[in-house]
């Protein structure tokens, strides 16, 4: 069989075709959990969010955040209430949350390291303290 032209331009549009539909197929074989399905609300809070970011820096209101054998400890400037979450980009069903109430600044928040498993987590701890709302961001990583 002998291929002129034409030929080769069919065989180039059904290689391209096939490529299109595999890919779609492969689009739609993903999960579903790759979004943030919070997605408009977050964007409508930015602001918020983050003149109270602002705000730990402002009042030197870090909270310190260290690791021993089997916890994680947490130490807020001032005593604090509020939550501390936990988010695995990898898996949604990871994610963690813990609420805080620290009566005295010197004490630390203590979590165990037990309920997590290994690898990078996001940080964000929200809290109020002195009448203040404040939010802090850390990536961190569980060995």
């Amino acid at each position: 069989m002998k291929l002129n032209w034409g030929n080769y331009l069919i065989m180039g549009m059904g290689a391209f075709m096939v490529f299109i539909i595999s890919m779609g197929v492969y689009m739609f074989a993903q999960t579903k959990d790759d979004y943030d399905k919070q997605y408009y609300e977050k964007g409508i809070n930015f602001d918020q969010d983050f003149n109270r970011g602002k705000q730990v820096y402002a009042d030197r209101a870090v909270p310190k955040v260290s690791f021993d054998a089997q916890n994680m400890l947490v130490q807020f400037a001032a005593p604090a209430k509020g939550k501390l979450r936990f988010t695995r980009a990898a898996d949604r069903r990871m994610d963690k949350l813990f609420p805080v109430e620290c009566i005295k600044a010197a004490d630390p928040v203590i979590i165990p390291l037990t309920a997590f498993a290994k690898g990078p987590y996001k940080l964000r701890v929200e809290w109020q303290s002195n009448l203040k709302q404040y939010l802090y961001e850390q990536d961190i990583t569980i060995k």
